[in-house]
């Protein structure tokens, strides 16, 4: 799934772009570093100056906090973390071929600098995303580091114990990102990430004030006062708060392309990714902090970001330029579409990186060989359809050749759902209570730890007149005995299409033998069938009738009567 940056268009802003003095070092001063944005803080002398951005992606509130099961099914589609499958083994989901597979190599972890040219004795892995592992450099704490942080407010539940795992994997995607698009100019990069002696991913348990996380220059503010202010450490925050922020990001408008003085080359910096974005911003907001993506640059939007799709830093963010799909079969997760705006392991002589601030030689990643190709999954579906209709959804993959893979479907809103959790084809709905839109996603992940995905956004339509529908109940038999009991089954169906409309509600009403009123029994919803069922044990011959409620989408019907003769 895309990274999303963006945050409410209230004043709090998803990149802060710092303004550094470049007369110093020779550069050309840009008129206006922040392009027009107001100052909000000065820090050693820096002015820190907020761009607004964009609202985060369909079906994702900025102002409510995910449980730990809606983050688990967002970035795996299922409540428990999949066993990643062994070099080689076999996926139920998909089918293998009959090549051997090839392995990725680990990176060098030497110095602070990347390699350019790694080593052809390195000790080939696999790629360990997929497992929830950063890789592991040096010590894991030398050199230049990407500290991760967990930080909440006083006022808000520390669940620091049961989002670990979550952090831990949100990074390994990050670090992930970084190396496949590494791969593209034929190297590897791995992030520097602060790591503990079993080289898991270290992260900071930080308590907030109860203001704490109300603003990007206040949880700044405390985490340096709290310590986190080293000259040699970025800060990559995962903030458990729904304040109507998605992603935070500073950025020094230094383009120079010398790493010993850059100032993005040094720290402190900081990165905040609230918790209705997780699994979204983390690499965006990373590799802000990491210079990307200056002014000079040539597709550069002037306000931090760039205009060639598909690109993890590019969208239509405050400068209002058009995005230009120069990278249409580049994932829109991946870095720098075309190589030649921020990131770039090999730039070639005289291009814009080689003269230029180029991410890729940040001393914040790790040089590493090139990763094994990942594997392309293309997403199938509608982009539009009625809240309460089921949809099919399928994939196109390819796969090198001797890796099995597998599947997996998840969503970004909570409400709307798959009938499985994995396989080529899936069926995918929203109840009728749903609004707006949402995406859907399929991750593919092969048996070396390579994955990729692929995303489609939808619109849940709203036709001019409310549809109708045609309700329906029947039973198991006609005919009891006093005492025993029968079955009730209700559906409701498109009277168009004859589609199951799923999650309505529906009020079962009764009446006795020799009575002429009908009594309430019941109010069910529809399943993913469009249907449901319940036991009832009539005393006497009753009869039974479904009344379906409405929505601005459908609208209410009344059933035939069915009557259940008792004797």
């Amino acid at each position: 799934m895309k990274p999303i940056r963006a945050i409410s268009a209230a004043a709090l802003a998803a990149v802060a772009i710092v303004a550094t003095t470049l007369v110093a070092r020779g550069i050309a001063p840009q008129q206006d570093p922040c392009n027009g944005a107001r100052t909000t803080d000065v820090r050693h002398g820096v002015a820190v100056c907020v761009h607004a951005s964009e609202p985060p992606p369909a079906g994702v509130s900025l102002h409510e906090r995910p449980t730990l099961d809606q983050l688990q099914l967002r970035r795996f589609g299922s409540l428990k973390h999949p066993a990643f499958p062994a070099r080689g083994a076999k996926s139920a989901s998909a089918a293998a071929t009959q090549v051997s597979p090839s392995s990725s190599p680990t990176p060098n972890v030497a110095g602070d600098t990347p390699s350019p040219t790694p080593s052809a004795t390195d000790t080939p892995t696999v790629n360990n995303a997929g497992s929830g592992q950063v890789d592991c450099i040096g010590t894991g704490t030398d050199g230049k580091r990407i500290q991760a942080v967990y930080a909440h407010a006083s006022d808000v539940p520390d669940r620091f114990s049961s989002l670990l795992s979550m952090i831990r994997q949100y990074a390994a995607d990050a670090d992930y990102q970084v190396d496949v698009s590494a791969g593209e100019s034929g190297q590897g990069r791995r992030v520097r990430f602060v790591t503990d002696s079993n080289c898991a991913l270290d992260v900071a348990d930080v308590t907030l004030s109860s203001g704490g996380d109300d603003t990007f220059s206040a949880t700044r503010s405390e985490l340096q006062a709290k310590g986190y202010n080293r000259s040699d450490r970025h800060y990559l925050v995962w903030e458990d708060a729904s304040v109507g922020i998605c992603g935070l990001g500073e950025l020094y408008a230094d383009d120079s392309p010398d790493a010993s003085s850059n100032a993005n080359n040094f720290g402190p910096a900081y990165a905040r990714v609230d918790a209705p974005c997780w699994g979204y911003a983390e690499a965006h907001e990373l590799l802000h902090t990491l210079g990307a993506v200056q002014n000079s640059a040539p597709h550069s939007t002037l306000a931090g970001h760039c205009y060639d799709e598909n690109d993890t830093m590019c969208y239509t963010d405050t400068s209002g330029d058009a995005m230009q799909n120069d990278c249409p079969s580049m994932p829109s997760w991946q870095v720098d579409c075309g190589l030649d705006d921020y990131f770039n392991a090999a730039p070639a002589a005289g291009t814009y990186l080689a003269t230029h601030w180029d991410v890729a030689s940040s001393g914040f990643l790790e040089g590493a060989p090139p990763p094994p190709t990942p594997p392309k999954v293309t997403v199938h579906t509608p982009t539009s359809f009625y809240a309460g209709n089921a949809q099919t959804v399928s994939v196109s993959v390819t796969v090198p050749l001797g890796r099995t893979y597998t599947i997996a479907w998840t969503s970004s809103r909570s409400d709307c759902k798959y009938f499985h959790s994995t396989g080529t084809t899936n069926t995918f709905y929203c109840p009728v209570t749903s609004a707006g839109g949402g995406q859907v996603t399929a991750r593919i992940t092969d048996s070396l730890g390579m994955s990729n995905t692929s995303t489609v956004t939808y619109t849940l339509k709203i036709p001019s007149h409310p549809r109708y529908t045609i309700a329906t109940v029947s039973s198991s038999t006609t005919h009891l005995h006093k005492g025993h009991s029968t079955t009730l089954t209700g559906k409701l169906r498109d009277a168009s299409t004859l589609k199951a409309v799923i999650g309505m509600r529906v009020t079962i009403y009764y009446r006795k033998s020799g009575s002429s009123h009908w009594y309430k029994l019941t109010t069910r919803t529809t399943g993913k069938t469009g249907t449901f069922s319940m036991s009832v044990h009539p005393t006497k011959t009753t009869s039974y009738q479904l009344v379906s409620w409405s929505t601005r989408t459908w609208r209410s019907d009344s059933s035939s009567i069915r009557t259940i003769h008792v004797s």
